[in-house]
């Protein structure tokens, strides 16, 4: 009875943008004949095959539509209001959350019209911001929710803004580290997907912990961490001598992530910063790079199949972020055989072991930072020791492997959605 309902219904997946773990998540529905769609605002796969064979469109146009496909097919919801938000690439800089924010709310609204016109679903999954509406819909109907938190706790977050403010140099920057911040409208509206799941997937210890101590039942709560890609990211010969030091950050560059503390650290040890390379998009109009960072070599985005060029130039990789859900370019990072520093607040904790992999350090604080950066600079040895322990350890954390347990937990769970729905016994 419980094949013939698993071939009869499937999991609707829907997302406001492309997340690498909601892909993966769908991919490996798919191959578990588990997937009845994913709902996406645009999905620009068929034009991109007629660019293709067209083959007379501007590169750059080319490149766009390729970071715009997903693993698997999607079917475009709010077509409209994507193609807005792209329009308004610049005033997204001023007010991305808001953007970002209303894109998530379009998704979600296209979303409830489409269940509310079709079948039920076995389960929905749905990600922050853009699953509100959907969930509140399948919870009437009793359809399991998943909920993919991809993100720390909102309200952690907010916290370690405030607390990061503290150290900003003058007011204008406090306030700029201030305008990270969430507001408290998103807040309450994520808190309220949250409450609506059936099942939340965690990517860290750092997030489950969160949610334990704001209420969460753990049972509802699994833990899934990310995987990497480990045909890209590949190991490859680096610097394991003595003297100049390159050192690697990639990520958004604001203040989330703890940009400013790498740079004091390096000043403790009286480091040239153009060893320091960093890659990555400026976010919120953030001004860090002329109020923190003037001297380091800022690279400025580069494509994701370029990244691994980054990673093989460098000898050390620092995140040392304030809050976070679980940061792929650590794993990416590891996979290349690079020793890493990172927080807990990383989302690494379990992953990267310290004086294994690289070292944990705590957060907001640069001498911490320092100290592991020198006693990785001294010695060549340990370096290749932790980055050939790190591509071990990335083997241990693929894409398959996070498919894998996420249909594992999925199947697990499925029986007693049936049975709260009435499916079973039909």
């Amino acid at each position: 009875m419980e094949s013939s309902v698993i071939a009869d219904r499937g999991v609707i997946v829907s997302t406001s943008y492309r997340e690498p773990s909601v892909q993966h998540l769908c991919a490996a529905l798919e191959r578990a004949c588990l997937l009845e769609r994913l709902y996406v605002p645009l999905d620009v796969t068929p034009l991109l095959r007629k660019v293709g064979q067209a083959g007379t469109v501007v590169p750059s146009l080319t490149a766009l539509f390729r970071r715009r496909t997903f693993l698997v097919p999607g079917t475009s919801i709010a077509a409209w209001s994507d193609l807005m938000y792209l329009v308004n690439s610049r005033a997204r800089h001023r007010d991305q959350q808001r953007h970002d924010f209303k894109r998530a709310l379009a998704v979600d609204r296209a979303v409830r019209r489409r269940l509310q016109a079709g079948r039920k679903p076995l389960a929905i999954v749905g990600m922050p911001m853009s699953s509100r509406s959907g969930f509140e819909w399948a919870k009437r109907h009793g359809v399991m929710t998943i909920f993919n938190h991809i993100n720390a706790d909102l309200r952690t977050e907010n916290n370690a803004f405030r607390i990061a403010a503290q150290d900003a140099h003058s007011e204008d920057e406090c306030g700029e580290v201030l305008r990270e911040r969430w507001p408290a409208r998103i807040i309450q509206h994520t808190d309220h997907e949250i409450s609506l799941a059936d099942l939340v997937l965690v990517p860290s210890p750092f997030v489950r912990d969160d949610l334990l101590r704001r209420g969460a039942h753990p049972d509802r709560l699994v833990l899934l961490p990310y995987g990497v890609d480990l045909e890209q990211f590949v190991p490859c010969e680096h610097n394991n001598h003595t003297g100049s030091i390159r050192i690697l950050y990639v990520g958004q560059v604001g203040y989330r992530k703890g940009l400013p503390y790498i740079v004091a650290a390096l000043g403790r040890l009286g480091m040239n910063l153009s060893s320091f390379r960093v890659v990555g998009p400026v976010v919120h109009q953030s001004r860090i790079l002329e109020r923190r960072l003037q001297g380091v070599n800022y690279i400025g985005v580069v494509r994701h199949h370029e990244l691994t060029t980054q990673y093989h130039e460098a000898d050390i990789f620092v995140l040392p972020s304030l809050a976070e859900g679980m940061a792929l370019v650590v794993l990416e990072a590891m996979a290349t055989g690079l020793p890493v520093i990172v927080t807990r607040e990383s989302g690494y904790e379990g992953v990267v072991r310290d004086g294994v992999e690289g070292f944990i350090v705590p957060a907001r604080d640069p001498e911490a930072i320092a100290h592991k950066v020198e006693v990785l600079a001294e010695d060549a040895g340990l370096r290749l020791r932790m980055g050939q322990a790190a591509r071990r350890r990335a083997e241990e954390f693929s894409w398959q492997r996070f498919e894998r347990q996420f249909i594992d937990e999925l199947t697990a769970r499925l029986p007693q959605a049936y049975v709260r729905s009435g499916l079973l016994g039909r």
